[in-house]
């Protein structure tokens, strides 16, 4: 039984970036994990306060999981984070779960270490499992499940002490801005029958992009195939080229579709991809956001692979990929092809009839069904 008399219990999590990478280690923040935390420490008192980066602090806008977001903008340099880490000393924190374990949050642990303030803080290390991944990526020892990186949100659950993975959730999200889309900015109508799709044709990275003209010409199957009923929303940032190009070749098409570019904040993303009946796209952190709000995320994987971790993971989810290539997965960001004969054939050649053949089996789950004149 947990006494009430018990001192509050104060966590540090350190997890700076990215998108994806957040959203799948605020599997930390689940029900089930904070419980067993509770019990683990003997307190139901429990204050968790996250450290991450600038530009992400929107994630969390009104969490009312996090007592305290703590964000270092990278640009300020090392003497910011030295600072930052002299605060942090003090704030006699129980625990500190280091779900990035870069050079930075090692830094930190050393403070930690050579200050008597923080010196008996349990530090709890997140695994990036190195040996695993080189193994699955240049020796292809991975390929045995036994063998390959344990998933990100295994390797969550391990730091906190327990035997199976939570799922995160970012459903306060949700309770953030007003409307789908920001005031001043009118989307039209939906007619009766007629059902959103998220798509995200962008990454940081672009070797994992599918061409903008194969998204264009599958939304133009759809479109026919439901009798306009399917309508497609295009997400991502003003600085999103491929999601640019994307709404341009759509109005040439005469597709109806939303612009759903540029909201200026993740909580009308969230908002999009909830009220979309499946994500559609890239494998960027958007895919991981709508699963985390209760929409399946059907992802184009080309350079990566299920196997290095950070797949999917609802049921009804579904990767989209060429699984004739031994080549693959290459890496986590498809920064190089070795294919020096035939470079990133895994996205060139997985064709839009491809990607239709592995998608119409799902349609109908995701309660889209086909048009009259299909």
């Amino acid at each position: 039984m947990i006494g009430s008399s018990v001192p509050t219990k104060r966590i540090l999590i350190i997890r700076l970036s990215s998108l994806g990478d957040l959203v799948l280690a605020a599997s930390a923040l689940s029900s089930e994990s904070l419980g067993h935390v509770r019990r683990r420490l003997g307190s139901n008192d429990l204050k968790v306060d996250w450290l991450l980066s600038k530009g992400f602090e929107g994630l969390f806008a009104g969490d009312p999981r996090i007592s305290r977001l703590w964000v270092f903008d990278r640009k300020a340099g090392v003497r910011a984070w030295f600072r930052l880490a002299e605060e942090l000393v003090g704030e006699g924190y129980e625990e500190v779960w280091d779900l990035h374990s870069s050079l930075r949050s090692g830094i930190l642990r050393i403070i930690f270490l050579m200050n008597s303030k923080s010196r008996r803080v349990q530090w709890r290390r997140f695994s990036k499992d190195r040996v695993r991944m080189l193994s699955l990526l240049f020796f292809r020892i991975g390929r045995w499940r036994a063998a390959r990186p344990r998933t990100v949100l295994d390797r969550v659950a391990h730091v906190l002490g327990l035997s199976q993975a939570p799922h995160p959730s970012f459903l306060p999200l949700l309770s953030g801005d007003s409307g789908l889309v920001p005031v001043g900015r009118a989307w039209a109508p939906l007619k009766e029958g007629q059902r959103l799709y998220a798509v995200m044709p962008s990454s940081a990275w672009p070797g994992k992009c599918w061409s903008v003209a194969n998204y264009a010409e599958l939304a133009r199957q759809l479109q026919m195939e439901s009798s306009g009923q399917w309508i497609p929303v295009v997400l991502g940032t003003p600085k999103d080229e491929a999601s640019i190009e994307l709404l341009e070749q759509l109005r040439v098409l005469n597709i109806d579709f939303r612009d759903g570019v540029g909201l200026g904040s993740l909580s009308f993303s969230a908002k999009i991809l909830a009220a979309s009946a499946f994500y559609f796209g890239n494998d960027t952190g958007l895919a991981h956001l709508a699963e985390s709000i209760g929409t399946p995320a059907c992802v184009i994987h080309g350079p990566t692979s299920a196997e290095l971790g950070f797949g999917p993971w609802r049921p009804e989810s579904l990767i989209l990929e060429r699984g004739d290539l031994l080549c693959r997965p290459c890496s986590k960001d498809g920064k190089r092809c070795f294919r020096f004969w035939d470079p990133y054939a895994c996205m060139k050649g997985l064709s839009v009839q491809n990607v239709l053949d592995q998608l119409r089996p799902r349609l109908a789950q995701f309660g889209l069904k086909k048009g009259t004149n299909a």
